[in-house]
């Protein structure tokens, strides 16, 4: 985990509280949300590990970290492009399409971009075929 967050440009969300009856006056952090951009800061980046803690949603955090990690992404000035991945139609699309003017990429075989995988060690799926994000 800790190389992982090195190798990234990570965005984090934390709820700060001062403990209670305590004479200690620093605030304590709670660990509630994180969004994580892979880039090499120039030319290409890609949104991963968007998550904020369900007791948190609808609270307008997801929102605000996405718009932080945009953001970033305006003060590329060569950025190609920025991607991601979700199996989320319902509510992930229309949230990235909306927050950072993101479009769904379908291309037919042979024509445009094409993208590809190969599910690693790390996939819920590894060693099966097809596409199955369900897991």
């Amino acid at each position: 985990m800790e190389e992982m967050l090195k190798s990234s440009l990570s965005f984090g969300v934390y709820e700060q509280s001062i403990p209670e009856n305590s004479t200690d006056s620093t605030p304590e952090s709670k660990f509630i949300g994180i969004a994580r951009l892979i880039t090499d800061y120039v030319t290409f980046s890609y949104l991963t590990d968007v998550w904020v803690d369900p007791a948190y949603q609808g609270k307008g955090l997801g929102t605000w970290l996405i718009q932080c990690v945009q953001e970033a992404t305006d003060q590329m000035p060569y950025l190609r492009r920025t991607m991601l991945f979700t199996a989320d139609w319902e509510r992930s699309v229309p949230f990235y399409e909306k927050l950072m003017g993101m479009t769904v990429v379908e291309t037919p075989r042979g024509g445009g971009l094409a993208f590809m995988e190969v599910k690693g060690k790390g996939h819920p799926c590894y060693g099966s075929d097809g596409y199955n994000y369900d897991v």
